[in-house]
């Protein structure tokens, strides 16, 4: 088996789903700016947000190393009805001074948690950027709600399972 092969059957059968990932990490960012409060499923939104993993993988930082690290580039998108409203694509590299999750390719093969651990890190790191990014953004806003969602696949007109809803609530400066 591949090296490729057997890190997509440890993602499977170790039950490492990158979208939840990145959903997880970023519903903790914003709660942790402390300007988000996590709102019922149903309870109506003015905005909506969705994440989309464009790609990921590992990486080499130069030609003659064992090691690669992962990397991840997430979209994220703000829309209030078809107006958009914020909008960012943020790309983590094996060259990003945060991203300290390199090991060889048979330890990522051979120990799923490991593999979890290195998929879980860059999750966290682009959701810091993207949620900062957005952070900075709201500020200038009074109050919205939204819906976080991610999906690793493109977005479709139907609504996904993965949808959070967030309320938002600026701290007053």
């Amino acid at each position: 088996m591949s090296t490729v092969d057997a890190i997509v059957y440890n993602m499977e059968t170790a039950d490492i789903n990158l979208g939840e990932l990145v959903k997880k990490s970023s519903e903790e960012q914003l709660v942790a700016t402390g300007r988000f409060k996590i709102a019922a499923e149903n309870e109506p939104a003015d905005a909506q947000i969705e994440l989309i993993i464009l790609n990921w993988g590992f990486a080499l930082t130069q030609g003659f190393s064992s090691v690669v690290y992962p990397t991840i580039a997430v979209s994220g998108v703000m829309k209030r009805g078809d107006e958009l409203i914020w909008q960012r694509n943020e790309p983590i590299t094996a060259f990003n001074g945060a991203n300290t999750y390199g090991y060889t390719p048979l330890r990522y093969r051979t120990e799923p948690e490991l593999l979890r651990t290195a998929l879980t890190g860059v999750t966290q790191i682009v959701g810091s950027y993207l949620i900062k990014d957005m952070n900075e953004l709201l500020l200038v806003c009074r109050k919205l709600s939204f819906y976080a969602a991610c999906s690793h696949r493109r977005p479709t007109a139907q609504k996904s399972e993965n949808w959070l809803p967030v309320q938002y609530e600026p701290v007053r400066e």
